[in-house]
């Protein structure tokens, strides 16, 4: 379980976990049977993007944020190609800008593996055409009065179209949008 083994432990040992005021048997929880819990009814419920995910893999400030929510919540998260093209790119993103070495980028690239394997992030597949689609008409309703990016109009048409509810991101171009295209947002 990649969450235990690869970034949780390293959190475990340094210090998040701690921080967070978490009970030491959590890992225990993560560790043994996550995916047991878990069920896929609701796996589209919630949509998270990649400024979410990457706080799950890669420490950064609001990192306990997401792994509180991801202590909580139960259902596997739904994971697009897009989350894998973005969420490997801005590992070795990391890598270029010297915050982490090619060996944390390597065990991610792992952790992602194996919380697909174990039912934490659930493939996604999306219906491109339906997304492109929801995107032109929220570029068109929302570009120029809110000053969106087309990478944000994809991310938020692509929870629509998987039928979200909820919507978690840390981006905060996206917080308006989603808002405004009747998402919860959360973070």
């Amino acid at each position: 379980m990649v969450l235990a083994q690869g970034v949780m432990f390293g959190y475990l040992r340094g210090g998040i976990v701690g921080q967070m005021g978490l009970n030491p048997s959590w890992e225990r929880v993560w560790g043994l049977g996550l995916a047991i819990w878990r069920t896929r009814a609701d796996v589209h419920a919630r949509f998270v993007e990649r400024s979410f995910l990457i706080r799950i893999y890669l420490t950064q400030f609001d990192s306990p944020k997401a792994l509180a929510f991801m202590r909580d919540f139960r259902d596997p998260l739904p994971f697009t190609p897009l989350h894998r093209h973005e969420l490997r790119n801005a590992l070795r993103l990391a890598v270029f800008r010297k915050e982490i070495e090619t060996e944390r980028r390597n065990a991610a690239f792992a952790d992602i593996d194996s919380d697909l394997a174990d039912d934490i992030l659930a493939h996604a597949p999306i219906r491109w055409t339906d997304a492109f689609g929801e995107a032109e008409h929220l570029g068109k309703t929302h570009t120029e009065t809110l000053g969106i990016r087309g990478i944000d109009l994809l991310h938020v048409s692509i929870a629509l179209t998987l039928g979200a509810k909820r919507f978690l991101t840390f981006d905060l171009r996206q917080v308006e949008l989603a808002k405004s295209a009747g998402l919860n947002v959360k973070f």
